[in-house]
């Protein structure tokens, strides 16, 4: 057996966590800022908190030409990254994915009801070209953005307008070998006397889906393309898709009397293919599109508040699968201030969140929220309460002149989802103790409840919903971390533990449509339900399903260790350590366990101002403990990528290669095997 040492602990000087006698101060620094400097500023701020997070900034994104968003949030710990093709990806945090995990873009959420199928929120339906910065907030401050994220948040800041006069532009090229991928992104900014436009446009063709044992995956897509065949659709399944999208943004700023901001963002996906689960079979949607208009009007200051944000977004999300059209539209209404008073810092708000689903079972979501946080200061300790107080109302809608005693006669209970309400508050408290000038303990409770989502209630396509039967899933959630800052080192270590009551998760149901056919196939030996080996005619044998439940009494742990140290200007490294254990009598619920993980990464800047070369190596070291349970097995693996590029004037080259071994892996409880050795590049020209 091969024993590794992690690169970064072995960085760590052995008098570096002695010196804890010199205080740390926040610095502002003006002017041109030092590779990272975002970063490490971010430190500081995590150092404080109460709670856990992680930062990624375009600097980052560029280097390792992050394909889409999903795709960036592989280096975050305890953040795990699963393919479905090359556009779906599956993102857990903490081991927790679906509507746990929430993604928010510019303070807005996005509507967080799955319809990609790969995660809550539709986060891939963002250009990352208009992203300038990432934060992976784990574990649940839930009274501020969301009451029942319970993995987290994935919080998104799109590049923010210069509001000093210029014109600027910016065309990108790109092309990834592990999904055979072309991508073109253009850009242009200009502002004057305070007014602003920024517009964009991104066009992605992906071909395929490259891994190390091309056999094994093209039998699954032989196999699919069969069974489509014979249910007369002769569309070529491939793990690939295309897309393109555009954003308009338009702001006045006009100082104290505040700045206003209007966009305009669309996306449009077509011919979508993934997969789904451990499942080996390939699903398809045909079209997918995303309509987002947001106004938010930011003020500095009113009477002793600061920071108000009043905001409004509309987005509406259309899926299309086999002619079958769906359509799912959010209104968003956020209010957010901020307010110094007897000796704490205080955040309010609310919100106000319709959902509605026009489907064949049409239905619709209201939600309303105030919420108020804040951090209280004695001494070394600094004590962070918070409540939301939640409304949720769930009802049944009907088109236009529709007869409403038919549709129920007709469709029985899918036609008449039974109206519901609920009033549940969630709460939050966390505190920070001082032990040293350079070390935190950090400890942090929060309850969350949700009630199920218009998709989770009513979902289509390949998957069907809870319908009333749904229950809210309600969790305690606990995170204990000692956090370490100094000059040049971070370091924070925590375990975790989420108690569900109630979870609401997915099983795949099957009940035979062909008894006959069945038993004939099982006589001549083609078919042996021992093995699963059903000739490639489960379709014609079955019907499958995946459908929503609530599992009971689900308990969710795990623990987390992250550094980042600064050995020179030029030279950095980071690494992780993380695990997450679920524990329930439900069978369908252990999948969402991950076991330890180690990754690594080294970046070096080499000292030449014309070029500005760098290189970076990643190194992941996936274990099997706890013991991963699938079907076709799992093997602990490793795996190393190089990235590295340069900049000259104007131009910008970022590169690398992934998996240099070339080697055979499959990600816990995935469906496909991880990308072969593939390289990429993207070429920027800024003007």
């Amino acid at each position: 057996m091969k024993y590794v040492i992690p690169l970064f602990l072995l960085s760590v000087p052995p008098t570096a966590l002695a010196n804890s006698d010199e205080p740390v101060e926040k610095v502002t620094v003006v002017g041109t800022a030092a590779p990272n400097d975002d970063a490490w500023t971010k430190n500081t701020e995590v150092f404080e908190q109460s709670f856990s997070s992680e930062y990624i900034g375009r600097q980052e994104l560029d280097e390792k030409s992050a394909g889409d968003i999903k795709d960036a949030l592989r280096s975050v710990s305890n953040v795990r990254v699963t393919d479905q093709g090359a556009f779906s990806k599956q993102v857990s945090i903490r081991g927790l994915s679906g509507e746990r995990v929430l993604y928010v873009v510019d303070g807005v959420k996005i509507s967080n009801q799955g319809m990609t199928h790969s995660g809550g929120g539709e986060g891939n339906l963002n250009d990352i070209n208009t992203v300038e910065s990432i934060e992976v907030i784990k574990g649940s401050p839930a009274v501020i953005f969301d009451p029942g994220a319970s993995g987290g948040i994935v919080n998104i800041n799109t590049l923010q307008d210069n509001t000093e006069d210029h014109f600027r532009g910016q065309l990108k090229f790109g092309y990834d070998e592990g999904y055979e991928k072309t991508s073109q992104h253009a850009g242009v900014s200009t502002a004057y006397n305070g007014f602003g436009l920024r517009l964009s446009g991104s066009k992605n063709v992906a071909k395929g889906y490259k891994v190390a044992d091309k056999g094994k995956l093209d039998k699954t897509l032989e196999d699919s393309n069969l069974i489509q065949e014979r249910e007369g659709d002769n569309q070529i399944l491939d793990l690939g898709y295309k897309d393109k999208a555009a954003a308009l943004n338009v702001f006045y700023d006009g100082g104290q009397l505040g700045r206003v901001d209007a966009s305009y963002a669309n996306y449009q996906g077509e011919d979508i293919n993934f997969t789904h689960g451990s499942s080996a079979s390939v699903l398809r949607t045909d079209e997918l599109k995303r309509d987002s208009i947001s106004v938010t009007y930011r003020l500095p200051q009113l009477y002793r508040f600061e920071n108000l944000i009043f905001s409004y977004n509309r987005s509406e999300i259309n899926s299309v699968t086999n002619t079958v059209e769906n359509t799912l539209t959010s209104d968003t209404f956020g209010l957010r201030a901020e307010l110094n008073w007897l000796g704490g810092d205080h955040i309010f708000g609310g919100e106000l969140i319709k959902d509605t689903a026009d489907n064949k079972v049409s239905a619709s979501q209201d939600y309303y929220a105030a919420f108020w946080s804040s951090n209280w200061y004695f001494g070394d300790l600094t004590v962070t309460p918070g409540i939301r107080f939640n409304h949720w109302k769930i009802n049944k809608t009907f088109r236009k002149g529709e007869n409403k005693e038919l549709r129920c006669q007709l469709e029985g209970l899918l036609g008449c989802l039974p109206e519901q309400t609920d009033s549940t508050p969630t709460y939050s408290l966390g505190a920070v103790y001082s032990l040293t000038p350079n070390q935190n303990v950090t400890v942090n409770y929060a309850k969350t409840h949700r009630q199920p989502s218009v998709y989770e209630r009513v979902a289509f396509d390949h998957f069907r919903g809870c319908f009333d039967n749904c229950e809210a899933e309600s969790a305690d959630n606990y995170e204990l971390a000692w956090k370490y800052l100094s000059d040049n080192l971070f370091v924070s270590a925590a375990i975790f533990q989420n108690d569900f009551s109630s979870f609401i998760n997915t099983k795949e149901k099957r009940a035979i449509k062909n008894q006959a056919a069945l038993e004939l196939c099982i006589q001549l030996g083609k078919c042996d339900p021992l093995t699963g080996d059903f000739n490639n005619q489960e379709r014609d044998f079955f019907e499958t399903h995946i459908e929503f439940y609530n599992a009971k009494n689900v308990t969710n742990k795990g623990a987390e260790l992250l550094a980042h140290h600064k050995l020179s200007r030029q030279f950095e490294i980071l690494g992780n350590l993380s695990y997450n254990e679920m524990y329930s009598e439900d069978p369908f619920v252990g999948h969402q366990s991950r076991p330890w993980e180690l990754m690594t990464e080294a970046t070096y800047r080499f000292d030449n101002p014309d070029f500005r070369p760098w290189i970076k190596l990643n190194a992941r070291w996936v274990t099997d403990k706890p013991e991963v349970k699938q079907v076709d097995g799992f093997d602990a693996f490793d795996l190393y990528n190089l990235y590295f590029g340069f900049r000259y004037k104007a131009a910008k080259l970022n590169a690398g290669v992934r998996n240099l071994t070339n080697k055979v892996y499959h990600e816990p409880y995935g469906a496909l095997d991880g990308l072969g050795r593939s390289y990429f590049a993207n070429l920027t020209l800024a003007y």
